[in-house]
């Protein structure tokens, strides 16, 4: 559903949920009349005020309420209950005056789509009779008191509780019936009805218009973000499927993210530990004592010992793990548990059935191997088969050894922002589905899924050999790209203003698009690219330079940055370090850059971090006003850049692609209807 359906399916869920308490007003305030004695004397007008009043004050405590900041944020507020509570004063009179407790979640849409949920708690002890929802979401707003929890560290089971009926609600003693019968019972020993006989489907009625009102604060929410995750949480109820799972990985590096992926869908009943950590998704103590039980006593196997302890009676895929059937728990030694990695669980399809190995000492090994692996396939962007194929477990892991896979990393990028991403623009753009072909352009041109598949008609070979020829030749291919690119004058804050080492190297921050072109221009090498990395990843590019009291050439340096919270404390963490043409720096540079983090970390080179954060999310937004120019260069909009661009990189694209033209490579990847199923997957599509 788009935007707009999402508005409309909300105002018709508010019109049916008032128009059915209106009929049951109707309806109670009828039959609590003929109920009323004959000889009773009263006023059915007064009556039916009262009545009405009982339901509207009810109806107030369980509306959702919403209201919108000025800088276009939204705040949603739900209740969930309220109870009366005896006061704590030890005063007989005092002990006899109730007050409120009141419970709500509390949703707030950022204007970046950040989505934030809070479990709201408040005591009036004051006012017991002025209280209401709307006094609460007013204190909320001026005085929140908890933390609001990320929706992406929000439990999936529990946000889908937030728009159905709340149960805890007979823990407050408040359901519905419960709260309207307590207040229609001083009316039947006024008028006289001994033995009242409760209203038919009252209950029902009442819960019915309450869960149309979360149905609609659900719709109102999906109108307000993107998520295709939390629109799978708010419409599909608890139902795992691979939105739910995309949340629960959500966050993660490109390949830790197609890692549990690609895990999940080989085994969606293994969903939780797959997710529950990139790095160490091994069995707990207690799950390895219950393994070794299971296998050593029991018989099973290893497959089966999975299922027993993760798959919760589903029958696992047996596409990864039925070479094992019958290898015992021994056979992988005292530190057994590594094999649950998932490192080794990753690349086990890599290997042929007849290369699994028999001792513990060769698992060990082929994990510590198959490690390496992977973290090659993060430094150069290349897909683990690929890596595989070419070199099996022996992969060289630096430039002494062969690759240099920093250098292959920028090109490989390159190929996917001037390549991949207009391809993706321009197969948004055709479908009649996609209402923002830029939004799909940002969302899938990092999606490792399709990355790998635009990398298939290329070897690891011909990308290395296309890297090396591709930095050889980098002022000539930045001059062509100059002639299709948008200018910028986009800039970011300063981690720290310019300042001299006490061994006199000069460091200062570059914190402007054209700055970091300037960077590249002189050092040679991909920097130009990371003006995304500086305004939405946190990264901080520095330029280190360096002459010995003024003899020799002056030496030069890139560092990259990047702060992250580290407890209650905010550090820099060196990401890399790079001299002319990615070459290593010279050890003065790198002591002074250990020096400089040091510093940082340590308060002793105080960085104003609040001015800072404050700053870039100015940067921000005015980058996000035209992301998609920021992030490639170019107009993807423009067949000519677009065929140009396409032009300028396949001459570093040997084999068969070399020889292709830019459709014949799109039909020839078969890259179209890869593309419009992730559209549909990731929910970029409105059907």
């Amino acid at each position: 559903m788009r935007k707009e359906q999402h508005i409309r399916k909300a105002a018709r869920l508010t019109a049916k949920a008032e128009a059915l308490l209106d009929k049951l007003k109707a309806d109670f305030t009828e039959d609590y009349l003929s109920q009323i004695p004959p000889h009773k004397a009263h006023d059915p007008a007064t009556i039916k005020d009262r009545i009405h009043n009982i339901f509207d004050s009810w109806h107030e405590h369980v509306r959702p309420l919403s209201a919108t900041s000025e800088d276009g944020s939204t705040t949603l507020f739900i209740p969930v209950g309220v109870n009366k509570r005896q006061n704590k004063n030890k005063s007989a009179t005092k002990k006899l005056n109730l007050y409120l407790s009141y419970q709500a979640y509390v949703l707030q849409i950022g204007t970046d789509q950040t989505l934030t949920v809070t479990n709201f708690h408040h005591s009036n002890k004051k006012n017991n009779v002025a209280y209401s929802p709307a006094h609460a979401f007013e204190i909320f707003q001026t005085n929140p008191k908890k933390r609001p929890i990320p929706v992406s560290s929000f439990k999936l089971e529990d946000f889908d509780k937030l728009f159905n009926h709340h149960k805890t609600r007979t823990d407050f003693k408040t359901l519905p019936d419960y709260s309207i019968l307590s207040q229609i019972a001083p009316l039947n020993r006024r008028f006289g009805i001994l033995k009242y006989k409760e209203f038919s489907g009252l209950r029902r009625t009442l819960k019915k218009i309450e869960s149309l009102h979360l149905e609609s604060t659900a719709h109102k929410l999906a109108s307000l973000t993107d998520s295709k995750a939390v629109h799978s949480a708010l419409l599909n109820g608890a139902h795992a499927d691979i939105n739910h799972y995309n949340w629960l990985v959500k966050g993660y590096a490109n390949n830790a993210y197609n890692d549990r992926i690609n895990a999940f869908r080989a085994y969606p009943a293994l969903s939780l530990i797959f997710a529950r950590s990139t790095h160490n998704s091994r069995f707990s103590d207690s799950e390895l004592q219950k393994a070794e039980d299971l296998i050593d006593n029991q018989g099973y196997s290893m497959p089966q010992t999975i299922q027993a302890i993760y798959g919760s009676g589903v029958n696992l895929p047996k596409k990864l793990l039925s070479p094992l059937h019958g290898v015992r728990y021994t056979v992988f030694g005292d530190n057994g548990r590594r094999f649950f990695t998932k490192n080794l669980i990753d690349a086990l399809p890599l290997i042929p059935q007849k290369d699994f190995p028999q001792t513990p000492e060769e698992w060990e090994r082929l994990t510590l191997r198959a490690e390496r692996l992977k973290n090659v396939r993060n430094s150069s962007r290349i897909p683990l088969d690929k890596l595989y194929k070419q070199y099996g477990f022996d992969v060289p892991r630096n430039t002494a050894q062969g690759e240099d896979w920093y250098n292959v990393s920028d090109f490989v990028r390159d190929l996917y922002k001037k390549m991949l991403a207009p391809i993706v623009t321009e197969v948004a753009a055709e479908s009649a589905h996609c209402d923002d072909p830029s939004n799909a352009t940002l969302a899938l041109m990092d999606d490792p899924q399709l990355q790998h598949k635009f990398l298939s008609m290329l070897t690891t070979s011909q990308i290395t050999k296309g890297s090396k020829d591709w930095h050889d030749r980098l002022q000539t291919v930045r001059a062509q790209f100059n002639s299709i690119s948008i200018p910028s004058d986009q800039t970011w804050p300063a981690l720290v203003e310019p300042l001299t080492a006490p061994n006199g190297v000069y460091i200062e921050a570059l914190t402007s698009k054209a700055a970091l072109e300037k960077e590249s221009e002189l050092m040679d090498h991909c920097v130009h690219g990371y003006s995304s990395n500086c305004v939405l990843r946190n990264s901080h590019i520095l330029h280190f330079s360096y002459q010995d009291a003024g003899k020799g050439p002056t030496l030069h340096g890139t560092l990259e940055l990047k702060d992250e919270e580290r407890g209650k404390q905010r550090i820099v963490v060196k990401q890399q370090f790079q001299a002319y043409h990615n070459h290593t720096p010279a050890p003065v540079l790198q002591e002074v850059a250990k020096w400089f983090i040091e510093q940082i970390n340590a308060d002793k080179l105080p960085v104003d971090w609040h001015k800072l954060e404050v700053a870039r999310r100015q940067a921000q937004e005015e980058y996000n006003k035209n992301q998609i120019a920021n992030r490639l260069g170019f107009d993807v909009y423009n067949p000519e850049a677009r065929e140009e661009a396409y032009s300028i990189v396949q001459r570093f694209c040997y084999g068969a692609m070399s020889k292709l033209d830019r459709e014949d490579f799109i039909k020839r990847a078969d890259l179209k209807p890869a593309i419009e199923q992730k559209l549909k997957e990731r929910g970029l599509t409105h059907v």
